[in-house]
C-alpha cells in the first residue's frame, strides 16, 4: 500500500520524486526504491507517514486498508465528512445530506465497474 499512497500523492502534490524526497527527508534513491515496489525501513515509513499527516499503520496494511484508514489517507474525503459533520451538528443540514455523498459514490463506483474508466 505505501508505494500506491506515496504514487497518489505525489501525483495529488505535483511533485518529482527529488521534490517529494527533500520534502520527506529522505534520499531520492530510497524514495525511487519505494515507488519501484522495492522495501524501506522503518524510519522512511515514519516520515512518510508524517509527511502524509497519518498513521504509520495506515500507510503499511498490505490488504488495502479499512474504511477509517482510507478516510485518513484521502484528505478530500476527510474533508467532505468533516464538514457534513460539522453542518449536521449545527443544523444547517439534515444528516440525509450524507445519503446524498453515498449514491454519488456508488454511482460513480459503479461507473469504473461497467467500463473502467469512470466516465
Amino acid at each position: 500500500m505505501l508505494k500506491e499512497v506515496l504514487d497518489a500523492a505525489l501525483a495529488r502534490k505535483r511533485l518529482s520524486v527529488r521534490s517529494a524526497a527533500k520534502e520527506i527527508g529522505v534520499a531520492h534513491t530510497t524514495l525511487n526504491r519505494v515507488l519501484n515496489g522495492g522495501p524501506c525501513d522503518l524510519d522512511t515509513v515514519i516520515k512518510v507517514a508524517a509527511w502524509l499527516n497519518v498513521r504509520p499503520a495506515a500507510i503499511l496494511n498490505v490488504e488495502g486498508g479499512s474504511v477509517d484508514e482510507i478516510v485518513e489517507l484521502v484528505p478530500g474525503l476527510r474533508e467532505v465528512f468533516t464538514d457534513a459533520r460539522l453542518l449536521i451538528e449545527e443544523g444547517k443540514a439534515p444528516a440525509t445530506i450524507l445519503d446524498d455523498v453515498t449514491a454519488y459514490a456508488r454511482f460513480k463506483i459503479s461507473e469504473y465497474r461497467k467500463d473502467g474508466k469512470g466516465s
